[in-house]
């Protein structure tokens, strides 16, 4: 557990870098809300002799901030912190219950910008750490990190109010440490994501088409 928590450390620190810049540099245009998200992956982790390989549908809830919802200009910086839960179908093992954090970090190009609609689609990078306990009471944290493409579209329906969704894959590098009585592992593989995302965004006074 100690190698896992460093590990997720290295990978956390920097992110929480890019936010803060992020956060910082996009003020103006902001919009501030909350999502609901549906994904479903696969994973083929076979290592040490170890078949984890899976199938998973997970749902959740979380937090949304974006840069630029709606002024007439071509970059938006999206940021996601949620929380899921859902079952995994292990292709040897019963099926798990499964709880664990996401962050995304999406940056958008505007291909598409009207006074009330605005389509994107940019590269977004994922971060992962879920938990959960396994037949014979296996205790199992997962570390996730992994890019892919997403494709959003922005309805804006008052001066202050946006409903927002968006679709997007990602390729992720999954790391598994399993412990037990006896056993203290890690495996890991890699994992594809396909999920989805609707959510309202309240916009600041200067995210504006005519600004």
């Amino acid at each position: 557990m100690k190698w896992m928590a460093v590990k997720l450390l290295r990978v956390v620190v920097p992110l929480v870098g890019i936010v803060a810049v992020g956060l910082y540099a996009a003020t103006a245009h902001a919009g501030y809300g909350g999502y609901l998200e549906g994904e479903f992956s696969s994973s083929e982790i076979n290592d040490h002799g170890l078949d984890r390989g899976f199938d998973a549908a997970m749902w959740g809830i979380g937090f949304m901030y974006d840069g630029n919802v709606v002024a007439d200009k071509l970059l938006n910086y999206r940021l996601e912190v949620g929380y899921r839960v859902g079952e995994r179908e292990l292709d040897k093992l019963s099926d798990e219950t499964v709880n664990g954090f996401t962050i995304d970090q999406t940056l958008g190009m505007g291909f598409f910008r009207t006074p009330i609609l605005r389509a994107f689609a940019g590269p977004s990078v994922r971060l992962n750490f879920d938990w959960y306990s396994s037949a014979g009471d296996v205790d199992i944290v997962d570390v996730a990190i992994g890019v892919g493409p997403r494709v959003g579209l922005n309805l804006h329906l008052t001066d202050t109010l946006s409903v927002t969704g968006s679709v997007a894959y990602h390729y992720m590098y999954l790391s598994e440490n399993l412990e037990s009585k006896g056993l203290n592992t890690t495996v890991d593989g890699p994992q594809h994501i396909v999920g989805f995302r609707i959510g309202i965004l309240w916009r600041a006074e200067g995210d504006v088409w005519d600004d």
